[in-house]
């Protein structure tokens, strides 16, 4: 855990897409540590995106995803998956489920 980052979760100017479809825009924002965030929005808004930018499952094609102050677009795959463990992401991931 990083002591200098009062936040968890940092999204700066993030952009994403599918394809030719950008699902995310220029996207910033913070999650203090400690808090409790909802995400709400239509279907199709960039909710479920949000969340995998997070846990490393996408990356980021412009700006920068940072978890605990380490950036995830920088992490390898393995390296991601205690990263949405520890965001409370487990439900979708299947290696953080116990077998």
């Amino acid at each position: 855990m990083s002591a200098a980052s009062a936040n968890l979760v940092e999204l700066h100017n993030v952009t994403f897409g599918y394809g030719e479809r950008v699902v995310l825009r220029d996207l910033s924002l913070t999650v203090p540590r400690g808090k409790v965030m909802a995400l709400m929005g239509a279907s199709g808004g960039g909710k479920t995106t949000v969340l995998r930018l997070i846990g490393g499952q996408n990356r980021a094609q412009q700006g920068r995803v940072l978890f605990d102050g380490q950036d995830v677009g920088q992490m390898d795959t393995a390296a991601c998956t205690p990263c949405a463990c520890a965001w409370g992401c487990c439900s979708s991931w299947a290696p953080c489920l116990p077998t």
